[in-house]
């Protein structure tokens, strides 16, 4: 059977809070403290698990108080510190259900605070970090036979507050909370026995900060709490740390939205999570219960594919990409005898079987004493913009089952476009330099910060709005592996530069966390959630990664910004984003366009082939780095094909042969049946100014063949069925004629360019931009500039004998 959590009696009278202390001792839970809606409170409550009852004790003799903290140590807890609602305390008590007395205890030495975290092993009750009057990192041990305080080997991490903690009998851990400008998924190992501190696994999910936490026999819980946004989770988490592994395992979620500091206890094996506040339910009251117990048997679990490490490859057995994964099958425990294992996709699941997935089989056997086994999937992806699918998937067996149901989202990466987009991206900077600030893979951490300036980013054509990616030119590829754990963050800043190396005060949303592979050439990064740009302010961009391993550098097209914009922290073997380390502070910063995720500049494409199945009403797109160029609709009534388009040339000249003028953006189109009328071919072209649009002489061209370099086609004219023109581009519609290649031209009537042949002697060629800067010095890589225009003159020993304006 599935473990679920089990809702359970709430607190009496309506009773809800959050910052409350809960404990367990013995068979009884407890509550103390807390804030309410009317203020902190200092209620106290028993909870008895065998009748599922609360009891209203004694009120607790110190101050009202909520974020305040506490732990449980030889069969009496230990509690203090938070906030009176005006004030920080520092008072300490200790409570003794032999005798139900508080008694006070000798205050702590440092700081009052609130919300820090607390620990007790081995006769001394450990706290440090928390909040009230700043951010605090330092660490303190308080002797239970003294009755006293002293100060130890302060927190090695940035200052904190709301942190969780807990220990597994030998060591304390502490991890995540709110810093200034993070919040942090980071976690450490403080040794009791040597005052020393040492990084540990960081928890594989987002920041977390103002949650619950939970030791119980040798293992740490995490559960609940805020995201890394300090806004609520869509579920519950819940996390075990298992410190003999040094890893972290996922278990099954709280109902509902996670929980803004709930308080929590352990009763005989089971995790009871109380009240708390999330921003949809606002305080809540509602208590469940989680038994532990099954996890300690085995089980049969899920294990989903990761979508980022997919690798979509086209070939001839399919139409569409695809790419072969599987359906991990787990135990953490072995069986003594054989899983039966049947799979079943859901009824709930949009993703259609055949269309979006095949699945190898759907039955399949653990065998006794393995551990795991797995299905084979292969999930296609067609150039249809339809969303999102999920794919639910059921397991079913004889045996345990921990996680019955599990959903796979397969992600839509095709572009919708409309004919109204005038900006699509903006490049910022012209390449003189080359650094590693951004894929630097001589270390496995490192942490990057730049500031780019508004006045650059305006001057590049950035305006207000959304950003969706981001793409870097790599002129050196030295790394061997991919960059793991790769994240991505922005901010709006009024930083202008960095003289200080790295900069914790910056407000950073993460907009991207995954794989990244590089390649020689333009590397984009597509965002999980978009950034929204002021316009005013300048953009702070911060990057990190954890990999296993080092190899070498890659060289990213940089220049000179002549301010301190970077600063970089790169270190070997640690787990996350680094604090400290090695310190590179510079005035170089990487050549980065910043993209809307719409139609951006069209940049070249050639020969990069599209193959997509396509059916009644559907569109699909060819398109590159963001760029659509062309869209291909089947009309009305036509049945599911298989149909290929590739870009053949993208100089944008116009060329006259044979009486026709034509602008040099051939796109070549194969269907595999249907009929040659089946499609609406909608071609997109730069808007150079050189063409009269509206003219009568205007028309589509086609000839049956595709062309290659040298090819004087023969065209024949197909009916222009629509014309759309906006500043930058011209949408243009035709009936598709068959397989071919298609264009846009017609009579010298469509231009006012007069074609003039001149005969001259040249040795050389140069191209230039408008500002007369020297940029490209060969023909190819013109074909994958930026649009623009762009002068080209031909030189004769060293002396310009002719020039000529060239539109990309």
């Amino acid at each position: 059977m599935a473990q679920t959590w089990e809702q359970v009696a709430s607190v009496p009278d309506n009773y809800r809070t959050d910052h409350s202390y809960a404990f367990s001792i013995e068979d009884v839970g407890y509550m103390v403290s807390g804030n309410t809606e009317n203020g902190p409170t200092s209620d106290f409550f028993s909870y008895d698990a065998n009748a599922d009852m609360w009891f209203k004790k004694t009120d607790f003799p110190g101050a009202s108080r909520g974020f305040a903290i506490g732990d449980v140590i030889n069969g009496k807890a230990y509690f203090g510190f938070g906030s009176d609602g005006s004030n920080a305390l520092n008072d300490f008590w200790e409570y003794d259900p032999a005798t139900d007395m508080w008694t006070e205890l000798a205050s702590c030495d440092c700081s009052a605070r609130t919300h820090p975290a607390m620990v007790a092993l081995d006769g001394f009750v450990y706290l440090g970090l928390g909040g009230g009057g700043g951010n605090k990192k330092d660490w303190w041990a308080y002797d239970i036979e003294n009755d006293i305080w002293e100060r130890k080997a302060d927190f090695p991490a940035a200052e904190r507050h709301h942190p969780f903690q807990f220990t597994d009998g030998e060591y304390v851990y502490v991890g995540n909370g709110h810093g200034n400008g993070f919040i942090s998924n980071e976690w450490y190992q403080y040794d009791t026995a040597q005052d020393t501190w040492m990084q540990v696994a960081t928890m594989p999910s987002e920041g977390r900060v103002a949650g619950t936490q939970l030791s119980h026999k040798g293992f740490g819980y995490v559960l609940s709490g805020d995201g890394d946004n300090h806004a609520y989770m869509e579920t519950g988490e819940l996390w075990k740390y298992d410190s003999e592994i040094n890893s972290w395992i996922e278990m099954p979620p709280h109902p509902g939205k996670s929980r803004w500091a709930p308080a929590s206890f352990i009763i005989n094996d089971e995790i009871y999570i109380i009240n708390g506040w999330n921003g949809v339910d606002g305080f809540l009251d509602n208590v469940y219960k989680l038994d532990l117990s099954v996890f300690s048997q085995a089980r049969l679990r899920l294990i989903m594919p990761n979508a980022d490490l997919l690798d979509y490859q086209s070939s001839d057995e399919y139409c569409d990409a695809f790419a072969t994964t599987e359906i991990g099958i787990n135990s953490p425990i072995a069986f003594d005898v054989d899983a039966t294992i049947t799979l079943s996709v859901d009824p709930s699941s949009s993703a259609v079987a055949g269309e979006d997935f095949i699945f190898d089989s759907l039955s399949g056997t653990l065998t006794a004493g393995e551990f795991d086994t797995s299905f084979g999937l292969t999930l296609f992806n067609d150039a249809v913009v339809s969303g999102d699918k999920t794919l639910v998937i059921n397991l079913t067996s004889e045996q345990l089952v921990e996680t019955p149901q599990s959903t796979f989202v397969i992600i839509e990466d095709d572009l919708a476009f409309d004919t109204s987009v005038t900006f699509g991206s903006a490049n910022v900077g012209v390449a003189t330099t080359s650094n590693p600030n951004v894929f630097g893979q001589y270390y496995t951490n490192m942490r990057t910060q730049m500031i780019y300036r508004n006045e650059m980013l305006t001057n590049s054509g950035l305006i207000a709005g959304d950003i969706s990616k981001i793409s870097f030119n790599l002129e050196e590829k030295g790394s061997l592996d991919p960059y793991l754990d790769f994240t991505v963050y922005m901010a709006n800043t009024n930083v202008n530069e960095l003289n200080n190396g790295i900069n914790n005060g910056i407000d950073f949303q993460e907009v991207f966390r995954g794989t990244i592979t590089t390649a020689v050439g333009l590397n984009d990064i597509r965002f999980d959630s978009p950034f929204a740009f002021d316009g005013t302010s300048n953009i702070a961009l911060q990057f990190c990664f954890d990999n296993a391993g080092y190899t070498n550098d890659d060289l990213v097209s940089a220049y000179e910004s002549g301010y301190a914009s970077s600063a970089t922290l790169k270190i070997d073997n640690i787990n996350g984003c680094p604090n400290s380390g090695n310190s590179f502070d510079g005035t170089t910063l990487p050549v980065i366009t910043f993209g809307e995720g719409k139609p951006s500049l069209l940049y070249s494409s050639l020969d990069r082939a599209l193959s997509s199945s396509i059916g009644s009403n559907e569109s699909v797109y060819l398109e590159k780095h963001d760029s659509i160029l062309m869209s291909i609709k089947a009309n009305e009534g036509s049945t599911e094909e298989c149909i290929n388009a590739s870009l053949l040339s993208n100089t944008n000249a116009l060329i006259t042969e044979n009486g026709v003028v034509w602008q040099d953006k051939v796109y070549y189109i194969e269907q595999e049946g249907g009929s040659m009328n089946d499609y609406t071919i909608t071609l997109i072209l730069p808007n150079t100014g050189e063409i009269d649009w509206n003219s009568a002489d205007l028309t589509g061209l086609f000839i049956d063949q595709k062309l290659v370099t040298g090819d004087i086609p023969v065209w024949e004219t197909r009916e222009i069925t629509n014309v759309i023109v906006n500043e930058p581009y011209v949408f243009v519609s035709m009936i598709s004629n068959g397989n071919g290649s298609y264009a846009i031209g017609g009579t010298d009537a469509i231009t006012s360019i007069d074609f003039i042949d001149v005969d001259f002697t040249f040795d050389a060629v140069e191209y230039h931009d408008i500002m007369g800067r020297k940029i490209l010095i060969d023909e190819t890589l013109l074909s994958k500039s930026v649009t623009g225009i762009y002068i080209k003159s031909y030189l004769y020993e060293g002396k310009i004998v002719n020039a000529e304006k060239v539109i990309r």
